[in-house]
């Protein structure tokens, strides 16, 4: 009888602790609301020409296979994830340059819902528009661990040493169905040791999320301005575009109306 008790007491904290190993809810990732997969790009080259890059492609300065929106769910808030595929490569055998290696890349960048609907329902027909960042990052091949990488994010551990807005810059005809624009990200240090002795404050600031992070130099003044339609933009058609924005099925609260952007 004594040893079935002692047997008893070590049975039952096992069973106890094996009941605890209880894993963190992950948020919960939609299927596309939205695909954006095909715009002709256009760059202006050094002799003064316009030059038609090939399909998704502005030559020497962006790139793109698609770009989604899918919604976030996590404790029954929902976000909006904005994602860009581009393709990407490396060298095998780096240090002779040889050895080119083609791979997905994924970046996706995660801001509130509330805001987008905001400020994409105001577009009118020349826009910059610009969403904050709440979380982004990058990963190759496909869109698997999305998840588990933002609950960094909603578990309140993301201390983020960077401010970072998405940048949509849009012309848009809408008698004429065309639509050009330009999709970029602006990073800012708020760490304090970017740019800390520099009087202007911009300095602490860059444009990234295109292929060329020396676009500054090639084209100054040409982002966030209208002179960036003198210089290089992709175009597609205005109902491509809005089909695109126009993310129907996306709600925070059941109340809300669906948005996109104004005929």
């Amino acid at each position: 009888m004594k040893k079935l008790m002692l047997s008893m007491l070590f049975i039952i904290p096992i069973l106890l602790w094996s009941q605890e190993r209880i894993n963190k809810a992950l948020p919960q990732m939609s299927l596309p609301l939205s695909v954006l997969d095909n715009a002709d790009g256009y760059v202006v080259d050094g002799a003064g020409q316009w030059s038609e890059g090939s399909k998704n492609k502005i030559n020497g300065i962006d790139s793109f296979i698609k770009y989604e929106f899918r919604t976030i769910t996590y404790r029954n808030e929902s976000y909006l994830l904005f994602i860009k595929y581009k393709r990407s490569w490396y060298y095998k055998y780096p240090a002779i340059k040889e050895g080119m290696e083609f791979y997905t890349s994924i970046h996706y960048y995660l801001i509130d819902i509330d805001s987008y609907k905001d400020i994409i329902s105001k577009v009118i027909n020349n826009n910059i528009i610009e969403f904050d960042v709440l979380y982004s990052n990058s990963k190759s091949d496909d869109v698997s661990g999305i998840e588990q990488d933002l609950l960094m994010y909603f578990s309140g551990n993301y201390k983020p040493l960077n401010s970072i807005k998405l940048i949509f810059q849009m012309r848009l005809f809408r008698d004429k169905n065309i639509a050009q624009f330009l999709f970029f990200t602006e990073t800012c240090s708020i760490s304090g040791r970017a740019g800390k002795k520099k009087k202007n404050k911009l300095l602490d600031c860059f444009y990234s999320g295109l292929e060329n992070n020396y676009i500054e130099k090639v084209f100054p003044n040409a982002l966030k301005t209208d002179n960036l339609y003198n210089n290089f933009y992709y175009e597609t058609t205005f109902n491509k575009l809005n089909d695109f924005l126009d993310i129907r099925n996306v709600v925070s609260k059941p109340s809300h109306d669906a948005i996109g952007l104004p005929l």
